[in-house]
């Protein structure tokens, strides 16, 4: 292992942060995929809104929109409104997304919650994966996969998850190649106690290559002895500089921390 000194590093001696409460406030839009009022279906490419709120990201085929109304011996009405989305048009590979407008709380707990169906016919199974991480690129990210048999008629999912940094998150949904992804009422709340915690924290600003893996170390007790020991604080591959971390363990130790950022070149 080579290490490398060309990184930048400052440190905010005060940092004032907090969460502050919610209580199951809904942070999706159009998560039952109601608008606009369809008749039968509506496609979207990669690209392409796919209704209000959604995207395509990328896809193979084609997303669509489909009215309860279109095809009953193929489809299985949702129970959540009159429309839902089926995200791999002929059973293909697709993500779509949607960027919150309003940013999650590091420390709160979350609860992502959807429908999912597989074909009423053709023996297909099931499977979506879900992944939420930040609109900014950050490398931290929740995916969650979910499978269902063939023929299985709508079911709720969810999974929960604790944001560990503060900012706007995106949410995506993927279909994989052959298995079939129908998807509806799609919401995002605040299910876990929320405390407000304020403090100031020392925080390091790291300016260095993107795509190398860094490491945050920590000493209270800075010699010049060469067997100094220096402990983990968190790693992480550098995805846009500068990058910013936060030290919260440093205000319940209430003990002086110096650090130091070492790049791990190969």
């Amino acid at each position: 292992m080579k290490t490398s000194n060309d990184t930048l590093v400052s440190l905010f001696a005060l940092i004032a942060t907090g969460v502050l409460s919610a209580n199951g406030q809904p942070l999706i839009c159009n998560g039952s995929f109601e608008s606009p009022d369809i008749p039968f279906t509506i496609a979207a490419l990669a690209g392409q809104p796919l209704g209000d709120c959604w995207i395509v990201e990328s896809a193979t085929t084609s997303a669509v929109i489909i009215d309860n109304t279109y095809n009953p011996d193929l489809w299985f009405p949702s129970p959540a409104g009159g429309q839902f989305a089926y995200l791999g048009n002929n059973v293909g590979a697709t993500v779509i997304r949607q960027d919150i407008q309003t940013a999650l709380q590091a420390g709160a707990v979350y609860k992502l919650s959807f429908l999912q169906c597989a074909f009423a016919g053709l023996g297909y199974p099931g499977r979506v994966s879900v992944t939420v991480s930040p609109t900014s690129g950050a490398s931290v990210s929740v995916t969650t996969n979910f499978v269902v048999s063939p023929n299985a008629e709508w079911r709720r999912q969810s999974f929960q998850f604790v944001p560990p940094i503060t900012e706007p998150y995106t949410v995506r949904f993927a279909s994989t190649q052959d298995e079939v992804a129908n998807i509806d009422d799609v919401s995002l709340t605040v299910v876990g106690p929320v405390t407000m915690g304020i403090g100031l924290y020392p925080g390091i600003d790291i300016v260095g290559v993107t795509g190398v893996t860094y490491r945050v170390e920590y000493t209270t007790n800075l010699t010049s002895a060469p067997e100094q020991v220096w402990l983990p604080l968190t790693n992480f591959v550098l995805q846009s500089s500068p990058h910013f971390v936060l030290d919260r363990e440093a205000v319940a130790s209430r003990a002086t921390r110096f650090y130091r950022v070492v790049a791990d070149c190969p």
